[in-house]
């Protein structure tokens, strides 16, 4: 079992190429709404992609730090597991969120839709819902935050019970893998989207590859890294140019296993001699949360002022365009890492923890 589990740096550059592609897919789809052109040729149209690598790594790194927690039937292990997510996804979440609700509030017209205060409310609290939060990137909190709860339970059961739990979790994706119900937001009922999305069975990816990194049992370690981002990226060139539309029950095999590759093979390296670009991937890594979180609204702000005053005129080429709208929102949501979430974790963290 490994003794020394300190940040892995390989991870967090993964990480922060996962929000930038998430950024290009959200350029790629307002471009084309807003601008009826095509965003850097379709090229990160598999951009979302990065949310799949999210949830393996996700489910990496909660059961690799709190390995040592499953099985201890501590209620005090347990409220500390639930504390600690609690601190590092809610101030962060509620400040953006209550900005945002604030301005869609003055400007009701702004999103073409009726914001009632039930539905801020339950965008704050991360309810589930048949549409998503305000926030809209947000729905993939709600997933986090079900996946926190199944795995809390299993620090305050016995060891007999991991595998119903895991069970549960598993086919219940499983069946929502066969029955094509995807996960959440766009199901009509969303409890059913929660329980049983397809995009669960992610996290127990990561799990497993926890699993395997803290027991050592990882075999053909130079070759895992390499061939997850070969897999991951002509899964990206197949989504992009001959599936064009892939089906939330495919994004398991398209790319949540070459992210399960990439996080078991990136476990076991680390970097130690960073050039200008890995420090900014690694710093873009760190800043992922709050990017995450702000680049949605930011770029649908800017689209918005851009086309208010014709800048789609002054600049003809619209990918150049929303180049530079989204690396504003990057920008943005860095800065607001900086100032704002890396000062309310120190905060709270010291005062709950």
């Amino acid at each position: 079992m490994l003794k020394n589990r300190k940040k892995n740096h390989l991870l967090q550059v993964f990480r922060g190429i996962s929000v930038i592609l998430v950024v290009l897919y959200h350029l790629d789809i307002i471009c084309q709404a807003k601008l009826k052109q095509v965003f850097l040729f379709h090229a990160f149209y598999f951009g979302l992609s990065g949310v799949d690598f999210f949830f393996v790594l996700s489910g990496f790194i909660i059961c690799y730090v709190h390995y040592s927690d499953i099985g201890q039937r501590s209620i005090t292990r347990f409220k500390s597991f639930l504390i600690k997510r609690f601190i590092r996804i809610f101030p962060t979440y509620w400040t953006i969120t209550l900005l945002v609700s604030i301005f869609l509030l003055i400007l009701p017209n702004f999103k073409n839709s009726n914001i009632t205060f039930e539905y801020i409310f339950k965008s704050f609290i991360l309810f589930p819902q048949k549409v998503p939060p305000i926030i809209q990137p947000a729905w993939t909190l709600i997933c986090e935050l079900f996946f926190y709860l199944i795995f809390g339970i299993t620090i305050l059961v016995k060891p007999i019970f991991y595998i119903p739990i895991t069970l549960f979790f598993t086919i219940g994706s499983i069946i929502g893998q066969i029955v094509g119900n995807p996960s959440i937001p766009p199901h009509d009922n969303e409890w059913i989207g929660l329980f049983f999305g397809n995009l669960n069975n992610e996290f127990v990816l990561g799990c497993l590859s926890a699993f395997l990194v803290i027991h050592e049992r990882v075999y053909f370690k130079k070759i895992l890294l390499p061939l997850g981002i070969a897999l991951f990226i002509t899964a990206g060139i197949f989504v992009n140019y001959i599936v064009e539309d892939p089906s939330y029950s495919s994004r398991l095999f398209w790319f949540g296993i070459p992210s399960f590759l990439i996080v078991t093979g990136s476990a076991h390296i680390d970097i130690k001699n960073f050039n200008a670009i890995l420090s900014l991937l690694l710093y873009f890594g760190d800043a992922s949360y709050s990017i995450y979180l702000i680049h949605g609204p930011a770029i649908s702000v800017m689209s918005q002022l851009a086309l208010k005053f014709r800048l789609d005129s002054l600049i003809y080429n619209a990918s150049l365009l929303y180049l530079l709208i989204g690396c504003i929102a990057i920008f943005v949501g860095c800065l607001y890492y900086t100032l704002v979430e890396k000062r309310l974790l120190h905060f709270f963290r010291g005062k709950i923890v």
